[in-house]
């Protein structure tokens, strides 16, 4: 045989053989994603249900790098801890009894930002909404009495927007982990479910030991409104990971859009009933062209009981306070005591509400400290930031 025929024979099996592969790769993709569209849209459903009673503890650290003095930079934030409970979809509770706002020019390690944080002192801040009313409170020590600092009437059975944005920062995000991304504010359920969103391609990959399934996935400009945002939203693509063989609980993922990007990794311990418990949340804002990052929260679950809390335990009796409706309401009640350590208090918890609108509006595609818009100025029920 000639060496021009042996030439030719070897490039022929050569295009048959990576036709052959080509074939079996499209035929496990297409069998990966059969799966995906039977099994993967319920399962989230039952993961939604299973999470939703819950009370616990978490201890946290949130930052943010900020430009400093010749070109160092230089990481601001807040840590501490704080029990909640939930009882989904109208009830959740907040309760943080520690927080410290933290300033260095160089990272220090988490536990010892964490540590420092739980023994510090400071007045106990609630935040609690139910199937009714809205409301905050503040405590100086556990010798004290609660004092409301707000409390307003549901609008359609939900939270006021401006409340519920600061309940899903504080809590959302990180026990509904499972099941969501950060900063969408609802089950990754209704997101599939939309017809902006597309899975691109679907891979088996190895994740700390373990088989799971990488969805590439895109969602088109416009798939949903923010809030009632005019402005429609922007196109994202990115990735999500998750684990069939542990009920589908997402584990990782990658989003963004133009040069924002957002992360998210999320740690599980065994429970008994088979459903992953998570232990720690970690997700970062990083910018998609240096790859620099932009802000870190780090959440560990203390404690994390799946229950059915009674409605009771979201209401003001529950903290030895009389029910009330908001016609009752006099701002006697609310600031006629603690005005000087109530300031405290609001300077350690205003660096959470920057952070969060940052958070938010860093993947809104919206400048920071833009105005909002009047759409959001009326809204009175929480969209997705997604």
């Amino acid at each position: 045989m000639k060496v021009q025929h042996v030439v030719i024979l070897a490039s022929v099996t050569g295009f048959v053989l990576i036709g052959a592969s080509l074939a079996c790769t499209g035929a496990e993709e297409a069998d990966l994603r059969a799966r995906v569209q039977k099994e993967f849209p319920g399962a989230l459903r039952a993961l939604e249900d299973h999470f939703s009673g819950t009370t616990g503890s978490v201890s946290y650290v949130m930052e943010q790098g900020l430009p400093g003095v010749k070109g160092k930079t230089r990481h601001m934030g807040t840590a501490g801890k704080f029990s909640f409970a939930t009882k989904s979809p109208h009830f959740a509770r907040v309760i943080s009894n520690s927080m410290k706002p933290l300033a260095s020019s160089k990272k220090k390690s988490e536990g010892e930002k964490v540590l420092k944080s739980s023994e510090s002192s400071g007045p106990t801040l609630v935040y609690c909404f139910n199937d009714n009313d809205s409301f905050s409170l503040l405590r100086k020590s556990t010798d004290d009495e609660y004092i409301i600092t707000s409390f307003e009437a549901n609008v359609s059975g939900s939270p006021p927007y401006e409340f519920k944005v600061q309940m899903d920062g504080w809590l959302f995000e990180y026990v509904n982990a499972p099941f969501s991304l950060s900063v969408i504010y609802q089950p990754l359920s209704r997101i599939i479910s939309k017809d902006g969103f597309s899975i691109q391609h679907i891979a088996e990959v190895r994740l700390q030991d373990e088989t799971v399934l990488k969805l590439d996935v895109r969602l088109k400009e416009g798939t949903w409104k923010i809030a009632d945002d005019t402005k429609p939203s922007p196109e994202y693509d990115g990735w999500i990971i998750v684990a069939p063989e542990k009920k589908w609980v997402v584990k990782a993922y990658e989003i963004g859009h133009g040069d924002n990007g957002l992360r998210g990794h999320v740690d599980y311990v065994d429970s008994q009933d088979g459903y992953p418990l998570p232990a720690r949340v970690l997700v970062e804002a990083f910018d998609r062209q240096s790859g620099k990052p932009k802000f870190r929260h780090d959440f560990h679950f203390d404690d994390l009981r799946l229950v059915d809390p009674p409605d009771s335990e979201f209401r003001l009796t529950a903290f030895g306070l009389p029910e009330l409706r908001p016609p009752e309401i006099s701002p006697s009640r609310f600031a006629n005591r603690g005005v000087f350590w109530l300031f405290g208090a609001g300077v350690a918890s205003l660096f959470i509400a920057v952070v969060l609108k940052y958070h938010a509006e860093l993947l809104r595609g919206k400048p920071l400290g833009s105005a909002p818009n009047e759409g959001e100025r009326r809204s009175g029920e929480a969209g997705p930031t997604l």
